[in-house]
């Protein structure tokens, strides 16, 4: 399955993300800066660089 999350930098995205690719899932993060973002997720996470305003 493919998931989308905001806040995957936050502390349940860190710790809802491996969970998901261990599962076997496509993981896409939105976020607003990828540099900081790539240093803390897994490489197999999608970056998207947006907002997702509420």
């Amino acid at each position: 399955m493919q998931i989308l999350i905001t806040g995957g930098t936050g502390l349940i995205g860190r710790h809802l993300i491996p969970r998901l690719l261990t599962l076997g899932h496509q993981v896409t993060v939105v976020t607003r800066n990828p540099n900081n973002a790539r240093q803390i997720l897994d490489s197999r996470v999608t970056l998207w660089k947006g907002l997702a305003e509420t």
